[in-house]
C-alpha cells in the first residue's frame, strides 16, 4: 500500500508467492543471485515503461554514472561494461558516461587472468 501497484510489481509479488510475509521471509534470506534473478524482470517491464521499473533502472544507471564519474576524476579515460545487464542498462546512463563508453576488449574473466599475470610477473623477476 505504499506505492501505486505497476506490471512489475504484480509479477515480482506472483513470483515470490503473491503472499507478504513470504517476501519479507524471502528478503531476510536472499543473496546476490536471487536478487540478480529479478532483473530480467525488471529489463522487461522497463521496456514497457513500467513506472517502479525504470526508476529501478534510472538508480542502477546513477551508480554507474557515480562510479563512472569518480574514474574520470581519477583519469580513466574510457569505460567498457560487461555484463548480461551492459546492454541493458546503457541506455539509462547520463550523456556524459555513454560518450565514454567503449566495447569491452574480452569478458571478466580475461580481465581477471591478465590482472594475475601482471601481479605474478614482478614476483618471478625477483626470484
Amino acid at each position: 500500500g505504499r506505492t501505486s501497484w505497476t506490471s512489475l510489481l504484480r509479477a515480482a509479488f506472483a513470483q515470490l508467492e503473491s503472499d507478504p510475509h513470504a517476501i519479507v521471509r524471502w528478503m531476510s534470506s536472499a543473496r546476490p543471485g536471487d536478487f540478480a534473478r529479478l532483473a530480467p524482470l525488471v529489463v522487461h517491464h522497463a521496456r514497457q515503461d513500467d513506472p517502479a521499473a525504470c526508476e529501478l533502472m534510472r538508480l542502477a544507471a546513477g551508480h554507474v554514472d557515480a562510479l563512472a564519474e569518480r574514474l574520470g576524476a581519477l583519469g580513466v579515460p574510457r569505460l567498457a561494461l560487461a555484463g548480461g545487464l551492459a546492454s541493458s542498462l546503457a541506455p539509462w546512463l547520463s550523456r556524459a558516461t555513454r560518450r565514454r563508453l567503449v566495447p569491452a576488449a574480452a569478458d571478466a574473466l580475461a580481465g581477471a587472468l591478465r590482472l594475475a599475470r601482471a601481479q605474478a610477473q614482478p614476483a618471478r623477476l625477483a626470484s
